[in-house]
């Protein structure tokens, strides 16, 4: 029985001594080779984005631009044809409105119709306008329509 245990342990060993000489035979040109590698790590670039956030304010943004849009609408005397600013009766606002905080600056867009009517003759007239209204601290607004 002992030898048994030692012929085992001997086939192992021989076993393996032939694996390593027959890959040795098979693959006798394996060179290690030491190379440096370039590796281009990318870049990452940082961008700032913009975030809408929703901020609760104490002043009517909207309210305030139409006054003043109505100043310079009335200064300007863009009316319709045949109608004064007397005759302005009624105004819309659209649904959506826009207002950009920027440092000291406010800038307030909107879309409003106005309705004229000559009371004489009974004719309306209706008018679009996308306006932009810029409040700066300590200046008029500047109104573009």
């Amino acid at each position: 029985m002992k030898n048994t245990g030692n012929l085992t342990v001997v086939l192992v060993i021989l076993a393996l001594f032939v694996g390593i000489a027959g890959g040795y035979a098979f693959h006798p040109d394996v060179r290690v080779i030491d190379n440096e590698v370039q590796i281009e790590v990318p870049t990452i670039v940082y961008q700032n984005q913009s975030v809408a956030v929703e901020v609760e304010v104490e002043r009517d943004y909207l309210s305030d631009a139409y006054d003043a849009f109505l100043v310079e609408y009335e200064d300007e005397d863009s009316t319709p044809a045949g109608y004064d600013f007397d005759q302005l009766v009624k105004f819309k606002f659209e649904d959506k409105y826009k207002v950009v905080f920027d440092d000291d600056k406010q800038t307030v867009k909107f879309d409003v119709e106005l309705k004229f009517l000559d009371k004489d003759t009974e004719n309306k007239d209706y008018v679009d306008y996308s306006v932009e209204v810029v409040f700066e601290e300590n200046e008029d607004p500047e109104v573009s329509y």
